[in-house]
């Protein structure tokens, strides 16, 4: 019995960042896609100027999110993208990579700056593969517990681009 006791607290203790986490939709009125984002763990977020996206920082400037949206004119497939990390990223070590018809997503550990960070980006295409809607959520590996918890609802509630 107290065996179960200690698993079910271990499991609570994991996933209850998440369960805390309270969430809005946020929708991309330039590219009409939507995906859900955590409200009590970034402090600050600036929209782009011409429409394309949003840029949330948390950490005093150490977390980001970016959320954006963008048209494919290098006709690009998704696992075309999942395989160019992030030109900001250096001694990039990818441990994660999935590559689907419609959407990639690729994972791993990063420098950024003095940080070793967990950088984590979706990619998800419109059904003629002309715009991308995306996200990609940079953060340093030692607030892993707080963040890694929140990937999974960023990543199923990002939707295709109109």
């Amino acid at each position: 019995m107290h065996r179960i006791t200690l698993f079910l607290s271990l499991v609570f203790l994991w996933v209850s960042p998440a369960l805390a986490t309270e969430w809005t939709q946020y929708t991309n009125p330039r590219y009409g896609f939507s995906i859900d984002l955590p409200q009590n763990v970034f402090e600050d977020a600036n929209r782009s100027d011409n429409g394309d996206g949003l840029s949330i920082s948390g950490l005093s400037g150490r977390a980001t999110l970016l959320v954006y949206g963008f048209n494919n004119v290098l006709d690009q497939l998704p696992r075309d993208l999942a395989d160019e990390p992030d030109s900001d990223l250096t001694a990039v070590e990818i441990t994660y990579h999935r590559v689907k018809d419609s959407w990639a997503v690729v994972s791993g550990f990063a420098d950024v700056g003095d940080d070793r960070v967990v950088f984590y980006s979706r990619y998800q295409a419109n059904e003629d593969f002309s715009r991308y809607s995306a996200f990609r959520l940079i953060y340093p590996v030692s607030v892993r517990g707080l963040f890694d918890p929140l990937v999974g609802r960023l990543s199923k509630s990002l939707t295709a681009p109109r």
